[in-house]
């Protein structure tokens, strides 16, 4: 049973389903109000995916080769972002209470490496509401 308790693991592990344990900094800079939000904390990840709380909002980041969908979600709200390289794409941003509103999101750049994420990107909330975004996460695994 040992012997095969470690092959299932070693065969998960290849396949990069483990997700492993990193220390996350993360930096947000609203360039339209000139706001700037950043968070150090632990979370998790594997060859596509990272998960991590900031505070009372879950975020789960998946990456493709040149794509991120960003998923922000908690009591008051769930925000889904689809980001790519020098395209517009659509968002989801359902408020508690008031509804579903459908998002334009023009990525300016989007620059995806193993351990760091560094987009600039425009969301366009409707009503002549247009926001500009500077996101980067860095990423440290944690032994």
């Amino acid at each position: 049973i040992v012997f095969l308790i470690e092959v299932c693991y070693n065969y998960i592990r290849a396949s990069g389903d483990i997700m492993s344990k990193v220390k996350i900094k993360s930096h947000l800079h609203n360039k339209s109000l000139n706001e700037v939000y950043t968070n150090d904390v632990i979370g998790l990840k594997n060859h596509n995916k990272i998960i991590y709380k900031e505070e009372s909002v879950n975020v789960v980041i998946s990456v493709n080769i040149d794509e991120l969908f960003l998923e922000r979600k908690c009591q008051d709200y769930i925000l889904t972002l689809h980001l790519s390289n020098e395209n517009i794409t659509k968002g989801i941003y359902n408020i508690k209470g008031i509804g579903e509103i459908t998002l334009h999101i023009e990525t300016i750049s989007l620059f995806l490496e193993d351990n760091e994420i560094k987009t600039n990107y425009i969301i366009d909330f409707g009503n002549n509401e247009i926001t500009e975004f500077e996101f980067s996460l860095k990423m440290e695994e944690l032994k």
